[in-house]
């Protein structure tokens, strides 16, 4: 790809391991990857990348992507480097001026999820506490509108900052705009890119905020199998069911293929018990929708997302 020759060489690396990011530590090898440090950098390779007609793919902390083993041909973004930093935004480009209760934080898409959410909690202000114990990056979480203990990304986002794909230009869209809804906005659909969000949040009591947090931590050590890699949960909520007692009262939890297993602890979980590989796991999904549309004709949609070359 002689297209490289035009970037810094700190800025991408050749024939990465894709299981090494992966958080269910499977996947092949990837051609090329970049790892943008900032918004220009960010906006000069996907200009790059859309000049040589190229597919945009972009990824930031990668808790529920699942890799191909026979890995990406195609070149695609990590964001982790973008910059793991939130600020406080009393004046910023939206216009929009925080209330005296209220914080107004801008955090970049490479942000780690958890302790931006744990910074604003340990700070006394309220509204991301469902939020700590996600293992997404802050664009990760807004694309997939991310959510947990009733509190979800769209219900503190007031701005997202993307790059438009027809003008290669930053804007800002709405709350509205993003089009929040159960595990879905409109990024999915409308090839825009997430650079950063602004999230507006309330100034409650410090202790109840960091109670509650913790709660909803140790709740997810109970509950979740964290000792064993997994992509989160592997299907999303079926309308008046939940999908993993759908699974276990099909009796498939500890049900395994290779490697890949539905954990024993919640039966929403797929594991990697050592030895799977991504095929293994994509495999299992398909046995575990199968028998459950059998049994109680719901056919469950993956929250994983599942990359193609």
């Amino acid at each position: 790809m002689k297209f490289i020759n035009n970037f810094p060489k700190h800025l991408y690396k050749e024939n990465v391991l894709l299981s090494k990011y992966s958080s269910m530590r499977t996947g092949g090898i990837a051609k090329l990857v970049f790892y943008p440090a900032c918004e220009n950098e960010l906006l000069a390779v996907v200009s790059e990348l859309k000049n040589q007609n190229m597919s945009i793919k972009i990824f930031g902390n990668m808790g529920n992507v699942l890799f191909p083993d026979q890995g990406i041909e195609t070149p695609f973004i990590i964001t982790q480097k973008m910059c793991c930093k939130y600020t406080v935004e009393n004046n910023n480009e939206t216009g929009f001026t925080p209330q005296d209760n209220q914080c107004y934080i801008y955090a970049s898409c490479g942000t780690a999820l958890t302790p931006f959410a744990l910074s604003v909690c340990k700070n006394g202000y309220e509204g991301m506490e469902f939020a700590f114990g996600i293992p997404a990056s802050v664009g990760g979480a807004i694309y997939m509108n991310a959510g947990a203990y009733g509190g979800e990304m769209g219900g503190v986002i007031k701005y997202v900052k993307c790059i438009d794909m027809q003008s290669l230009k930053f804007e800002l869209l709405t709350n509205e705009q993003c089009d929040f809804s159960y595990r879905h906005s409109a990024f999915q659909n409308n090839g825009k890119i997430i650079i950063g969000g602004y999230f507006c949040v309330n100034k409650g009591n410090r202790d109840e905020i960091m109670s509650k947090a913790h709660e909803h931590m140790n709740s997810r050590k109970l509950k979740q199998p964290l000792e064993y890699p997994s992509c989160g949960s592997a299907f999303k909520r079926p309308e008046g069911h939940f999908a993993g007692k759908l699974i276990e009262d099909c009796g498939l939890k500890g049900y395994s293929i290779n490697g890949a297993c539905v954990s024993e602890k919640h039966a929403g979980f797929i594991v990697n018990k050592g030895t799977a590989t991504s095929n293994d796991v994509l495999k299992l999904i398909e046995a575990v929708q199968k028998t459950v549309f059998e049994i109680f004709g719901v056919m469950l949609e993956p929250e994983i997302q599942i990359i193609h070359n």
